[in-house]
Order: C-alpha cells, then structure tokens, then sequence
C-alpha cells in the first residue's frame, strides 16, 4: 500500500528542485584597492562618519600624513582630555 501524502511530498519537492533556478557564485574581478583612501572619501560624503584613530593609523601608514592629521585633529576635538596626545602625534606627522 503507497502512502498518498508521502507521494504527494515528494512530487511538490521534486517539482520544486527542477524549477529552483540556479544559485552562482558572484565571480567579480579583483581590483586593487585603497581601503583607507575609499573609507575616507565615503566619510566626506556621509554625515554618520566616525573619525577614530585606528583610521588615522591606517592613513599614517599609507604616507596619508595630511588625512591622518585631519582626523587627529577631529578626534582633538571629540576627546579634549586626550588632546596632548593627539597632539604629539600631529607633531610626528609633520616632522615626516
């Protein structure tokens, strides 16, 4: 004796499996890109960005002295009570 339901189901998962369409990989070429410099242009354009010092780091890393002191110089103003340290690291920046 077939169970009907049993049947049932598996005509509706079988029907499903050969009209499921496809599922690829989303293959895009590699681009080479400057994550620090893509962060900091988005950053201008948006009023949600956060200036924090790892950022700054990174530009500083990257030769980027002027974006990075425009950041310390954000943060000068967002932490005052870190503000010495801040402002030693300009200095270095700018001896650079």
């Amino acid at each position: 004796m077939i169970d009907i339901t049993s049947e049932r189901q598996k005509e509706i998962i079988d029907n499903f499996m050969h009209k499921l369409p496809s599922i690829r990989p989303n293959v895009k070429e590699e681009v080479s890109v400057d994550l620090a410099l893509d962060l900091y242009e988005k950053s201008v354009a948006t009023e949600g960005f956060k200036a924090t010092e790892t950022y700054a780091r990174i530009l500083a890393k990257q030769g980027k002295n002027e974006k990075a002191i425009n950041i310390y110089e954000q943060l000068i103003l967002k932490y005052p009570q870190k503000s010495s340290y801040f402002a030693n690291l300009i200095e270095n920046l700018r001896k650079e």
